[in-house]
This record gives structure tokens, sequence and C-alpha cells, in this order.
């Protein structure tokens, strides 16, 4: 065998001639085709018939190598030395306000801290090169809103929270893509979870499919907001009791909620509870209208109790936010025709000893 595991060459001792002795062709012939094996197996040094196999150091260098220029040659230590030092540096946290239009090109860091709650629409166009990556780290929770020049990952607005934190490349002349955006609260995120159709990824223990199967199979409460109203009081200001819808203008408004949607496209539950009782029968009888901004959502109606009593009913409804703008919610309330006491019975008395009270609920679910 001309060459063992290890690269070595041995010949068979029968093959040494010996002095004295006669040369026979089967004696030499053998060692002669060993040899020219070997140098076929070989690494000519002009480079000639190139590698058959990868070549093992065997924790040795490859030494006076010449810089690399095409796409399969090696890379020299120099040339990636002068490459690591030509990419940019992240810099010293430094803080920007939030503004409409943040202009991170204009920086002198890449490590930002985003002040303030201003929501942001733009990344601006100063200064910043292309496929470059800006750090982010929010002090507050401004709304992050995507757009074509601001691609936010999922694709849609992005609620902040304090400590979250966002990676950003400039993608083109005006467009900046957001490749990456780490929640402080990993709770609060899958709480939020698939924000707006998108965000469902890594940071947990599952998998993106085994979180959203949970998230399919239940409900997550994204959001809670709680009203209510005890005094004992009286209103006059007219709902007609018919068939017409009531309008956000008549009546009185009892309760009101201001909610931030968190997700769009979740589920927001709006609940309210009202008692008390109409001085007139029938077409007295009092009216209590839920409401998201002008919209009525809910009815109800509070009738003329029998003497020291109060009537109670309950209102509910749905509603889809398209956008992560405030919604209001409100309670309005009216008599068709006489007084309307609330938190009391038709002679204005109040029972239970200040207990009775009407409420309004908001809650947000993924």
């Amino acid at each position: 065998m001309p060459r063992d595991s290890n690269g070595n060459a041995s010949t068979d001792p029968v093959y040494v001639a010996t002095p004295g002795t006669t040369i026979r062709a089967v004696q030499h012939n053998t060692p002669i085709a060993d040899i020219i094996q070997m140098l076929t197996g070989s690494l000519a040094r002009n480079g000639t018939g190139g590698m058959l196999a990868d070549l093992a150091m065997g924790g040795f260098k490859i030494t006076g190598l010449a810089d690399g220029a095409s796409a399969q040659d090696a890379v020299t230590k120099a040339q990636l030395d002068a490459t690591l030092d030509d990419l940019p540096q992240l810099g010293a946290w430094t803080n920007v306000a939030s503004a409409s239009t943040v202009n991170l090109g204009a920086q002198a860091s890449r490590n930002l801290v985003i002040t303030g709650t201003t929501a942001i629409t733009s990344f601006g166009t100063a200064g910043a090169s292309d496929n470059v990556p800006y750090l982010l780290r929010f002090a507050a929770d401004p709304l992050i809103t995507n757009g074509a020049n601001l691609i936010c990952k999922g694709g849609a607005d992005i609620r902040a929270a304090a400590g979250d934190m966002a990676i950003v490349v400039h993608d083109s002349a005006t467009v900046w893509r957001m490749v990456d955006y780490i929640p402080a609260n990993e709770a609060a995120y899958l709480s939020q979870s698939d924000w707006n159709g998108g965000v469902l990824t890594k940071r947990a223990a599952l998998s993106p499919s085994q979180l959203a199967a949970v998230l399919t199979a239940r409900s997550i409460a994204l959001g809670f907001a709680y009203a209510e109203y005890t005094t004992q009081s009286s209103v006059t200001a007219v709902i007609p009791f018919d068939n017409t819808i009531p309008l956000i203008s008549e009546g009185t408004e009892i309760l009101s909620i201001s909610y931030t949607p968190k997700k769009v496209g979740s589920t927001i539950i709006v609940r309210a509870t009202a008692v008390g009782s109409s001085s007139s029968a029938v077409a007295g009888q009092a009216t209590v209208a839920m409401f998201a901004e002008s919209t009525c959502i809910a009815t109800g109606k509070l009738s003329q109790a029998n003497s020291y009593t109060m009537d109670t009913t309950a209102l509910s409804s749905k509603h889809t936010p398209t956008s992560l703008s405030p919604v209001n919610f409100s309670v309005r309330a009216g008599p068709g025709s006489g007084t309307l006491y609330l938190n009391a019975d038709y002679a204005g008395v109040g029972k239970w000893g200040g207990a009775a009270r009407w409420t309004l609920t908001v809650e947000e679910y993924a």
C-alpha cells in the first residue's frame, strides 16, 4: 500500500535490493507502481489538478495567502480585520424624544432610548445608510404606526411599553423596516401576542405554532376598565320611549370610559348595569342606552317600580376595534317623560345604604 490512513508511505522489506543478488522485475516493479500512485495522489505545487477531497490542516495555519477576490476565494485575516473595522459601531445609549418623525440617521449613536409618548410614524431619512441596524429601547409607551415608510414587525401598529426594544434597519430611501421587537415583559407580550396579525414569535418555551394553538384555544385578557356611579340623583332630559334608536344627544350621560385598544381586531366586551325608578308609567318609562362614540350599541329600561322599590337593567355589547385609537364608551339615561331617579325609588328615596350603583365595564380579549 503506497500510504497508510495517516498519509505515511512505507514498503515491504521483500522489495529491498541486496548487494550481490540478481535484480528481478517482480522485486522492483511493485514499489515503482506505488511511487507513481503516490505522486498521482499528491498536489502539484503549480496547482494543476486541484484537490479531490477536503483538506484537513491538522491544526496548522495556511500562511502567505493572497487576499481573496472571487466569491469562492478564501479570506485572509487582514481582509477580515478590515471588514470588521468598517462595520458601524452602535455607540453609547443616547436619548431621543418621540415625535411624529424621529430622525434616526441624524443621531451619532445607533443605540437609542426613545423617550416620550408621542406617536411615531416615521424614522426619517437624514444620514441613514441602507441595511444598517439601529437598536431602540423605549422609555414610555408611544404608538409605533405601521405604514409604507415604517414597516412594523407583524405589519400593523404596535403600542410600545417601557423597556421594550426594537431592531430597525434603513431599507431604502424613505423606508425603515422593523426586523425584530423584544418586549420587556414576556407575559404582556404573549397577552397581546399575535399583535395585529403578526408577532407570535420567539423568546418563549413554546414554538410559534404551539403558541398560536394555545392562543386560538383560549381567550387572553388584554385590558380592563371600570367606572361606577353611586350618587342618589335624578335626571329629566328625555330619551323617547319609542321605536327610534337613542341618540348621543338625548338624555344625560351617567358614565363614560375612554379605552385604548391593545390590538386591532380583538374582541371588546362592554357591560353596564343600572338601578333606579321612573316617576311615570308606560310612556314615562326610562331608557338606558350604551354608546361606542356616538353609536348606540345596547339599550335597556327602568320602569316605574312599586312604591318604595327600584328597577334594574343590564346591558352588554361586543365591539371590534379597527385601530389603536381611543374609543369612548358611555352610558346615557333619560325618562320618556317626568323624572328618572338614579339609585333611588320613584319618590327619590335611596335603598341599601348607598350600595346601589350604576356600573360600566370594558374588557378586551385576544
